[in-house]
């Protein structure tokens, strides 16, 4: 019984562990595609990448760290740099004051 009961957790650690290394695949592969478009022009004109932030995502099955590009535009009737923040969930709310530092 003991045995079975083993087994058992192991499994749904297993499965846990699996499920969280596919929801982070996922979405690092659909930060490739995004920037991937960017690159050839497709999409996200007047934007510029700044950097690769650190983004930690809460999910029932834990947390998932990665990496996310930060994609920023100049404002000029603001005089700042506005982020993008992408519907899929993973948004930047502030911009750091270093980046304001930026050329357009």
């Amino acid at each position: 019984m003991e045995l079975k009961q083993n087994l058992l957790e192991n499994y749904k650690e297993n499965k846990t562990i699996e499920t969280q290394n596919e929801v982070k695949n996922l979405l690092i592969n659909r930060d490739n595609e995004i920037f991937k478009l960017y690159q050839q022009g497709e999409i996200l004109q007047g934007y510029k990448v700044v950097s690769k932030l650190p983004k930690t995502i809460k999910t029932e099955y834990g947390d998932i760290p990665l990496k996310r590009r930060l994609y920023v535009k100049y404002d000029d009737k603001k005089k700042k740099y506005k982020s993008l923040s992408f519907r899929w969930g993973i948004g930047f709310k502030k911009i750091p004051k270093k980046w304001t530092k930026f050329n357009k």
